[in-house]
């Protein structure tokens, strides 16, 4: 069997056990390393250390569980978190926001499982992104400015009453397409 494989092993393991504590020696058994090279292998294979790659999974369920209208401490005690506080901190270092601006945003899905086969270059490790070139037909973009004072914060209350002035905006636009 590959390191791939084993390590494969563990990421379903930490997938089905997400709500429980998950340990390194655990998941070293279930892959049938040492500790040692355990932690040495799943960093190579994945791209983050177990511990960064189990709190990035958890963050990821408790998402899902946002999403579906349950509260940020219940959330972060389901998930291992011991105070809002300290949930939300992690929460706004792994996704920029904290929880209560990130989901009012995200789609209503649990993660899906991670298949490390597919994600894997073999020659530099890591999980990567597959990008995909589209081409399509040449279109005209019009948008909005919307000054504010706000630093690393992209939504706020009073953006839904920028666009209620929408109909006013748009036939300054029209004026302006007009002239050109």
């Amino acid at each position: 069997m590959s390191y791939v494989d084993l390590v494969q092993k563990a990421v379903d393991y930490i997938d089905n056990n997400i709500e429980e504590k998950i340990s390194i020696d655990d998941l070293a058994l279930i892959s049938g390393f040492s500790k040692y090279h355990f932690y040495r292998v799943f960093n190579s294979v994945v791209g983050y250390t177990m511990m960064q790659y189990v709190t990035k999974r958890k963050l990821q369920f408790a998402l899902f569980d946002l999403q579906n209208g349950n509260r940020v401490i219940d959330v972060a005690l389901k998930y291992g978190f011991e105070t809002h506080a300290g949930f939300t901190k992690t929460f706004k270092k792994s996704f920029g926001y904290p929880p209560h601006l990130y989901r009012l945003h995200e789609p209503k899905s649990l993660p899906p499982k991670i298949n490390l086969q597919k994600n894997i270059i073999f020659n530099t490790g890591g999980i990567i992104l597959q990008p995909k070139i589209i081409e399509k037909a040449s279109f005209k973009v019009v948008g909005f400015e919307f000054p504010n004072n706000y630093k690393n914060v992209l939504r706020t209350r009073d953006i839904p009453a920028f666009w209620s002035q929408r109909d006013w905006m748009m036939a300054r636009v029209k004026q302006n397409f007009t002239k050109h």
